[in-house]
């Protein structure tokens, strides 16, 4: 009988072909545990990483059943899942937990897969295991030091407004009864006497004032932020506003340009004008002339918001210390303030993704600039 010519070579089916080679290759390569079980569960391929993960040789664990790796508490919920591929079914990875040889136990990401030859027949399943011990043992270490910090900001909060609530009632007193001496006794006191309690009073205010100042920059971090589109050119002229009702008889040439709007929070954003076009209003007030300018200019990673004045400015030799808390490039008797402001303002501009900084010229005005994150790359 002559040989069939269209009937392919017996051992055709044994002979790899050059895709099944470069797919047992990766699997070889790969970084993850790959490992492929039987229709019976016993376990047809185990690659080299599945040898370095788990610390069991090829040898070891071919033909053998899975149950080595796993601990106790796992074995029933593995069976049922492998139940699940046996019909077919691709399942999401799933994290679990299992034991290496020596007997640690490690967290792992798990992927069942029903395996099928050319046929479209289920012959088998494969498991990829990621060995996820590091990420989880950091994530968990994060969760610990969040869950810390929280309690540790709560109690800081706590202590806060107790020590706030403690310290105003005497300052309250010291400037009330300083103030009822100069009233009530002023006829007692000779000029040096009442100039010393004039600056008894303004010391307990300034004090008031510091405690309010804390208080405000310890709430800008813990507060939640609110994302919305924010009217800035509103918040400046509000800002203006209330100054200028303060001091009626005060002239200031302010220009706030229109339609400036970011991203943010809108109650923190208004902390923020309040404090620059408050040192713009301060920092402006021995100036014949004063000017004070909100507006925004186009930059690399887009709108750069900006409060300029002509005031007293400053030595940009000392421009670092601007944003840091009780930093003050002027003394008390020029200009008064706490040295909190504008550590305020930096605050609550990183909150908000954005950096803040500033320009100036002794005698020739200050111009405070800063940036928001973009909307969608506001976190």
């Amino acid at each position: 009988m002559e040989a069939d010519e269209t009937a392919p070579p017996v051992l055709a089916e044994a002979i790899p072909s050059e895709r099944e080679r470069m797919l047992a290759a990766i699997v070889e390569s790969s970084v993850d545990a790959i490992i492929g079980r039987g229709l019976d569960g016993l376990i047809t391929s185990w690659n080299t990483s599945a040898e370095r993960i788990f610390g069991y040789s090829a040898a070891e664990m071919l033909g053998q059943r899975m149950t080595v790796l796993f601990p106790p508490t796992s074995g029933a919920e593995e069976a049922r899942l492998f139940a699940h591929v046996l019909r077919g079914e691709r399942l999401d990875p799933f994290e679990a937990t299992r034991r290496c040889k020596g007997g640690k136990d490690i967290d792992v990401s798990v992927t069942l897969s029903p395996v099928h030859n050319r046929a479209g027949k289920l012959v088998g399943v494969s498991k990829v295991a990621r060995d996820i011990t590091e990420p989880r043992r950091i994530q968990r270490e994060l969760l610990r030091a969040k869950q810390a910090a929280e309690d540790a900001n709560k109690e800081l909060e706590s202590f806060s407004y107790s020590v706030a609530h403690d310290l105003r009632a005497p300052l309250r007193s010291i400037d009330g009864f300083s103030q009822a001496l100069i009233e009530d006794f002023s006829d007692a006191l000779d000029e040096q006497g009442r100039k010393y309690l004039r600056f008894v009073r303004e010391s307990a205010q300034l004090m008031s004032q510091l405690i309010d100042d804390m208080l405000t920059l310890s709430r800008v971090t813990r507060t939640e932020i609110n994302r919305e589109t924010v009217d800035l050119s509103s918040l400046a002229l509000a800002a203006y506003s209330r100054l200028a009702k303060l001091e009626p008889a005060r002239w200031v040439e302010v220009v706030i340009e229109e339609g400036l709007c970011g991203e943010g929070d809108a109650r923190l954003l208004a902390v923020v004008f309040d404090n620059l076009i408050g040192n713009a209003w301060k920092f402006t007030s021995k100036k014949p002339l004063a000017k004070i300018e909100f507006g925004a200019v186009t930059g690399p990673q887009g709108p750069e918001y900006f409060v300029r004045d002509n005031g007293a400015g400053f030595d940009m030799a000392y421009a670092g210390k601007l944003f840091g808390v009780f930093q003050r490039l002027h003394s008390e008797h020029e200009f008064e303030g706490t040295g909190v402001g504008l550590a305020t303002v930096q605050r609550i501009v990183h909150r908000h993704q954005g950096r803040a900084w500033a320009e100036g010229q002794v005698d020739a005005g200050a111009t405070f600039h800063f940036t928001l994150a973009a909307r969608g790359h506001f976190e």
